[in-house]
């Protein structure tokens, strides 16, 4: 009985501690000013990107794109596509997209899943990065079909996760036939890369 009313003043009368773990790492912690990336290691011109497209297991696109390729960018826009699309494409934001030619067709009723693989040229190293995820959000003001597979990492980087690559169809519609017309591809690292330097 005495011991529980010596805890209970001890209880009572202790003082919070005035230092914090987070009081501490502030005192420590310098705040980094934003640095230029080194050059990459790596360039586009090294780079192979090879795409499956299939709808319903059906395949219906397939191609080996170069680097600079995609990187290059769609060029020429077709007629038809809805502003909020034209004004993406032409914004200054990096993008890394292509064009499909010839383009093809997928009725509104079918699901569409996809596969992309990166090759390097110079070491003869195939990546998976997008595996067969279904394009199962599709934003028809925008005009796109959207579909993301998360990167895996290798074991010797544990604290990388949760990056996404991202796909999408780029498209017209034909109301009268209920399919899109796909004249395009568009391939990005939004979750952690905006430029071209920081997806490499």
């Amino acid at each position: 009985m005495c011991m529980c009313k010596e805890m209970a003043f001890d209880l009572q009368t202790a003082h919070p501690p005035t230092v914090t773990y987070y009081k501490l790492y502030q005192s420590f912690y310098k705040r980094q000013h934003q640095q230029t990336l080194l050059p990459p290691r790596l360039s586009f011109d090294d780079l192979e990107f090879y795409i499956d497209i299939w709808s319903e297991d059906k395949l219906i696109f397939s191609g080996v794109v170069p680097g600079p390729v995609l990187q290059g960018g769609i060029k020429i826009l077709p007629a038809g596509i809805c502003d909020m699309l034209k004004f993406h494409l032409e914004s200054p934001e990096y993008k890394m997209s292509l064009t499909v030619d010839p383009s093809f067709t997928v009725p509104w009723s079918q699901t569409v899943s996809v596969s992309v693989l990166v090759g390097r040229k110079d070491s003869n190293k195939v990546a998976c990065i997008i595996n067969k995820p279904l394009f199962d959000y599709i934003d028809r003001t925008a005009s796109r079909a959207l579909a993301f597979d998360y990167l895996v990492f290798s074991p010797y980087y544990p604290f990388i996760s949760g990056i996404r690559a991202w796909i999408s169809l780029l498209f017209t519609e034909d109301g009268n036939n209920g399919v899109m017309n796909v004249f395009g591809i568009e391939l990005d690292f939004c979750d952690a890369a905006n430029s071209r330097e920081e997806i490499l």
